[in-house]
């Protein structure tokens, strides 16, 4: 890994932002091999930009540049005391990984939920995705050995797999 030197950021994103975000959402899924539907995405983006409610949207700029993004959402737990989060997504554009960008993005969204009174976060990681595990491990965060288990609730075509 690459010291990173760079004066790197945390700046919530705006709705001036919301192609921006966009597409580096489009890199993200294309490169994990995932389906996006651009509108709906647009559009919960937009939610999130707008509604402080659902948690916060940042963009990552490392010397001026915008490098990536994160997404930290809100919830609720019983189990982890009251208010939580969930780190939805972070992305880190190919170029600029390998530099501790990711592990110091982590760093900077946890103090910020600590500001926002959460008491834990959450993140999804896939099983084999090793190299984030080690970001998000020296970050402190823990394997439950639990499931993440998810159903959509309006799309039709969910309903029609089970």
């Amino acid at each position: 890994m690459t010291p990173l030197r760079a004066n790197l950021s945390l700046r919530r994103a705006g709705a001036d932002d919301q192609q921006t975000v966009l597409d580096y959402l489009s890199d993200f899924y294309a490169e994990s091999g995932f389906k996006l539907d651009k509108s709906k995405a647009s559009h919960a983006i937009g939610q999130l930009i707008a509604n402080d409610h659902f948690g916060r949207l940042f963009l990552i700029d490392v010397d001026g540049g915008t490098v990536g993004y994160i997404a930290l959402t809100f919830g609720f737990s019983l189990e982890f005391d009251g208010r939580d989060g969930i780190i939805d997504d972070l992305y880190v554009a190919p170029a600029h990984r390998d530099q501790g960008i990711g592990s110091r993005v982590v760093d900077l969204v946890t103090d910020e939920a600590r500001k926002q009174g959460l008491q834990a976060v959450h993140l999804e990681v896939e099983h084999d995705n090793e190299r984030a595990k080690k970001v998000y491990f020296r970050a402190g965060f823990k394997d439950y050995k639990r499931h993440l288990l998810s159903c959509r609730l309006n799309d039709d075509n969910e309903k029609r797999s089970r």
